[in-house]
């Protein structure tokens, strides 16, 4: 009786020893599993993409518009991120630094639009806060550089922007694009690629009535303005050198 007694117990151990490294091997498939989605996650698997916008349609759909210059860079994890042991248990410091935020600090030179609730000033210097990496929609700006700063409004003093906002280095926006963020756009009016219904809508102009035309040179040199009689039409500048003899 004492010897089967024994056996038995030998037997429970066996197993309760093999349910552990069974829970151990599955527990460690999991995280396998996490960090290899969380990879593809960073590296672009779930990416983020963006249709490409007129600088009008950036200019009028963005909270903020600012001219200024990044001076600093720094990552930043979210706080929720911090709390996760498979990211925050120093295994993985990369992780810390892909999977956050990035927050740029900003000297203000010029400032185009705002909501009236900001405190932001000319000459202040404010954070601008994206994502770590395009996967996760994050912008980039040069640092000292003179840059054109589309987005929204993050706090009082602070904006956020992504890979989907209009940024571009300031010397490179032309004349047209210059007039327009300082008064010209006219955002009663809309822009879109094509006409997709059979009407054409009065508040909106279409890229594709001028197929003739580069779509670059187009954006760089046109504006869509509302008329007197209400309804929306292009103003192009330049016309010769935005045609496109290629697609004639």
């Amino acid at each position: 009786m004492f010897l089967a007694d024994m056996i038995d117990d030998l037997v429970k151990l066996q197993m309760n020893r093999r349910e552990i490294r069974f829970t151990e091997y599955i527990q460690r498939m999991m995280r396998t599993i996490s960090l290899f989605l969380l990879f593809l996650t960073i590296d672009g698997g779930f990416g983020c993409s963006c249709f490409p916008s007129h600088s009008q349609t950036a200019f009028c759909g963005s909270e903020v518009v600012i001219r200024g210059k990044a001076i600093s860079r720094n990552s930043s994890p979210q706080k929720d991120h911090l709390k996760n042991p498979l990211i925050n248990n120093g295994a993985f410091p990369k992780l810390l630094r892909m999977y956050g935020d990035v927050v740029y600090e900003i000297e203000v030179i010029e400032i185009f639009k705002l909501p009236s609730e900001t405190d932001i000033k000319v000459g202040d210097t404010v954070q601008a806060v994206t994502g770590a990496n395009g996967a996760m929609c994050g912008g980039y700006l040069a640092l000292n550089t003179d840059i054109l700063i589309t987005g929204r409004q993050n706090g009082k003093s602070k904006l956020k922007f992504g890979l989907c906002n209009f940024q571009a280095a300031f010397s490179s926006l032309t004349n047209v694009q210059l007039e327009g963020i300082r008064g010209l756009y006219d955002c009663r009016c809309q822009i879109y690629p094509w006409q997709t219904d059979a009407t054409k809508k009065i508040d909106t102009c279409y890229v594709d009535e001028f197929p003739g035309y580069d779509t670059t040179c187009l954006e760089q040199y046109g504006r869509c303005s509302q008329e007197e009689s209400g309804e929306c039409k292009w103003n192009v500048e330049q016309n010769n050198s935005c045609l496109n003899p290629r697609r004639n």
